[in-house]
């Protein structure tokens, strides 16, 4: 599951000035990370601040190292932090960019997803691209705060 909302508009505009980006757009743009259909210019986003959720593999991991490249100050926010912070110090490496931050998210938590919030806000004050990327697929039943793991995560937590 992967929708975006880029914030096309100036700083603190209203919600209209928001795009959402699917799923297939994403998968048309990106096949391998070096083969990338579509590519932000570079410097596009500089001012800007993007979380990307599961942005520690796959979908996320790309397109949190495109928001860097284009000079997005990026949030991370992985469930799995050691991961994150591993793939942190990789955008770093190959985009020059030192904003790059991880933050714990654990999707099944609604105190995780609320202490996520409150921590972008005292750190960054606004977040003008929201990806939310992460998600799970269980097989096996389980529950977390009364609630369905899968349930809790894929559409709950964002």
């Amino acid at each position: 599951m992967f929708f975006g909302m880029v914030n096309f508009g100036a700083a603190g505009a209203d919600a209209s000035s928001f795009a959402v980006v699917g799923t297939a757009y994403v998968a048309s743009a990106i096949r391998r990370r070096n083969q990338l259909r579509f590519r932000l210019p570079s410097h596009c986003m500089r001012g800007r601040v993007a979380v990307v959720t599961g942005a520690n593999s796959g979908i996320g991991r790309v397109v949190a190292a495109e928001l860097s490249a284009a000079g997005a100050t990026t949030v991370l926010a992985c469930r799995d932090v050691r991961s994150g912070q591993s793939v942190a110090a990789h955008i770093r490496a190959n985009t020059s960019n030192a904003a790059v931050s991880v933050l714990p998210l654990d999707l099944t938590s609604p105190t995780s997803v609320r202490a996520l919030a409150k921590e972008v806000e005292r750190l960054h004050a606004r977040c003008d691209v929201l990806v939310l990327n992460a998600g799970v697929m269980r097989a096996s039943y389980g529950q977390v705060d009364g609630i369905e793991t899968t349930f809790s995560s894929n559409y709950l937590g964002h």
